[in-house]
This record gives C-alpha cells, sequence and structure tokens, in this order.
C-alpha cells in the first residue's frame, strides 16, 4: 500500500474526526515529539484528518459507498486492526515519517528552503480558497496547514534527491519510457452514464456518441465534440477547418489512465490500453461493484508527443511506481529508528469518528 500523503486531495476523502475542539486545549500544546521535534495539537488534528481519509480510502475498496453516511465502519478492520486504531496508530506514522523524511534531507544535505517556501506558499492560497473552512474547525490553523505541507514535502524532496532525473539512484530513461508504454494510456475520453435511462434513451445517447466517433475520425477537433456535448461553446469553431484537421487530439483535454496499483490507476485504463495511437472508439463499462453502466468515447494519443503537458508528470508517476516500495522501506526504516513521546493527555481528546466535515 502507498504511503504517500497527499494533503491536496485528502480533504476530499475527509469524513469526521474532531470533536469540535477548538477551545478543549491551550492554543500551542505539545501532543507528539518525534526525535526532539515537538508537534503542537493542531498538527496532530491535522495528520489524523490525514489518517483517517486514508483509513476511508482503504474501506472504500472494501464495501460500497453507504460507509460515508454512517458511523458503523468505525467498528470494521483494517488488516487486523479495529479502524479507529488504525487511524490513531497511522497519526503517529505518519509523523515519524514527517521527521524521517527531514532528517534524510539533512543529513544529505538536500536544498530544501527554495521547495518549501514554495509549499507554504501554495497551502496559503489553498486556505484562502477554502480549505479554511474543513481545518479550522477541527483546531487546524493556517499556520500549521502551511508547517503541514512543509513537512510534507520531504518526502517528495528526498524521493527527487534519490530518483529524479538527475538523482543520485536516477532510473534509468529506458525504465521510465518501459513503464508508461505498458501501463499508461494518454486520451482524449467523454464519459456518459448511462444509469436509470430508458432504452429508448440509451440508444439515443449511442447514437450521438458514436456521431461523434465518425467526426473525430473525419479529423474534427475533440475540444470542439467535447463542448458541443456539454453544450458550452469553443474557441476551437473559429479556427480554419485545414488547421482543425491536422490532428483531433486535444493536448488541453488530455487525461492519463493506467493500469492498476500504478499513480493514474483508472477503472477505463483496460479498455484503452490495447489501442492504436490515434484509433477512435466507443468503450462500454459495466462496474463490477455496482453496475453503473458507462459509454466512453475514447481518442488515443501519443505520450511522448512533444506536445504533451503531462510527460514530465507522468515520468514522475513512472518513477513512483518503480521506486515507491524501495523507498517506503527507507522512510519506514529511518522512521522506526526515532524516539516518540506522545502527550496522552492532549492526544486522549482526539476521538476518531468525530472530524468535522462539510456532511456531518
Amino acid at each position: 500500500m502507498k504511503r504517500t500523503i497527499n494533503i491536496l486531495t485528502s480533504i476530499i476523502l475527509v469524513a469526521a474526526i474532531c470533536f469540535g475542539f477548538t477551545g478543549c486545549h491551550k492554543k500551542g500544546a505539545i501532543a507528539v515529539t518525534v526525535d526532539g521535534e515537538a508537534f503542537t495539537a493542531g498538527f496532530y488534528s491535522c495528520a489524523m484528518v490525514t489518517a483517517d481519509s486514508e483509513a476511508l480510502s482503504i474501506i472504500s475498496e472494501t464495501y460500497d459507498d453507504e460507509i460515508y453516511d454512517n458511523s458503523s465502519f468505525l467498528n470494521d478492520k483494517i488488516g487486523d486492526v479495529v479502524y479507529t486504531d488504525w487511524v490513531k496508530n497511522r497519526t503517529i506514522e505518519i509523523l515519524r515519517e514527517f521527521v524521517a523524511a527531514k532528517r534524510l534531507c539533512e543529513e544529505n544535505v538536500v536544498d530544501t528552503a527554495e521547495a518549501l517556501e514554495r509549499t507554504k506558499q501554495n497551502a496559503s492560497l489553498l486556505w484562502a480558497q477554502g480549505y479554511s473552512q474543513y481545518y479550522d474547525k477541527n483546531g487546524v490553523s493556517e499556520d500549521t496547514f502551511k508547517k503541514f505541507n512543509a513537512y510534507n514535502s520531504y518526502r517528495t524532496l528526498y524521493f527527487n534527491y534519490l530518483y529524479g532525473e538527475n538523482g543520485k539512484e536516477a532510473i534509468p530513461a529506458a525504465d521510465i519510457e518501459k513503464q508508461l508504454n505498458e501501463k499508461y494510456v494518454y486520451v482524449n475520453a467523454l464519459a456518459l452514464s448511462l444509469n436509470k435511462l430508458s432504452e429508448s434513451q440509451v440508444t439515443e445517447i449511442k447514437t450521438k456518441v458514436n456521431e461523434y466517433a465518425d467526426r473525430l475520425k473525419k479529423g474534427e477537433s475533440f475540444e470542439k465534440i467535447y463542448n458541443e456535448a456539454n453544450g458550452a461553446t469553443t474557441k476551437e469553431e473559429s479556427k480554419d477547418e485545414s488547421a482543425e484537421k491536422k490532428s483531433p487530439f486535444s493536448h488541453s483535454y488530455a487525461e492519463v489512465w493506467s493500469d492498476t496499483g500504478t499513480e493514474y490507476e483508472n477503472v477505463y485504463y483496460s479498455l484503452a490500453k490495447d489501442m492504436a495511437v490515434g484509433e477512435v472508439k466507443v468503450l462500454e463499462y459495466t462496474n463490477p461493484t455496482n453496475n453503473d453502466k458507462s459509454l466512453v468515447l475514447v481518442l488515443k494519443g501519443e505520450i511522448f508527443d512533444e506536445a504533451n503537458t503531462n510527460l514530465e508528470t507522468m515520468k514522475t508517476a513512472a518513477r513512483h511506481d518503480i521506486k515507491d516500495a524501495e523507498f517506503d522501506k527507507v522512510i519506514s526504516d529511518k522512521a522506526a529508528s526515532l524516539d516518540v513521546v506522545e502527550n496522552k493527555k492532549i492526544i486522549n481528546m482526539f476521538k476518531v469518528g468525530k472530524i468535522y466535515s462539510p456532511e456531518s
């Protein structure tokens, strides 16, 4: 299981821990100390929000979406550990890993200053854009949110130090190319749900999507068709027809899909993996979990097209696919060597299952 923490996406999954604890503890009270580094109650809360989101993600792979509407899953197990205990254990583990990555950066003299400052600036933007309404009610201040993101960056910085393009143990370009060719696709896609529709409505949608496919095959731009399907206008309509026919593929609308266990894992990947570059297909997909049905129009692009603005991100994803397991052990081994002191009086105030979320 990947341990890469992504605070930018964890809020999507957050479904509620803190018990309205603003005022429950003295501001700045130390909850946990790892290898001499003190983490406040607010920082502990931020880590617990992240741990809870990871737990929900794991549970959602086993149970249906109803878990988000009740708390019965709190007594379920992740492996052999009850959900609530798993979250508490993972919270401490996150703090250990933060300090472990920081120590490894320090020991190897990794230049972190610029990246950490940039991360804090991005966190401030996120806070202003609405993250404050979630985290503030869980006892997390903007300053703590920024610090949490900064600590999270040490892991990425050390990974890049080891395995980046010019890293100490850089992955051969041929290995990255092989991973992308075998496990990733670069596509333009238009997905339409077929759920709760009459037979005539399904037939109408299929007819329309097949018309779109024919237009793509004739060179009409995906951007124009996508916007038409969504009732929007597009600048593409004013372009010269001959220019439009050069390539129907739109890099602006491109998506990355990848195989199970990879960074961009997508349920549609298996349908598109054997398509040829430039090929157009209308694919039907039925979700094996809930039987939801979709119709997906796909135009396959060339991953290594010089116009692919996603290429560097895809290469980074491939590096993680190849090296994450090895890297996780590097971090966990370092983390295991660090002393941890828990302030039980503070951390026992945090009750798993009571994090604030908009739905709670």
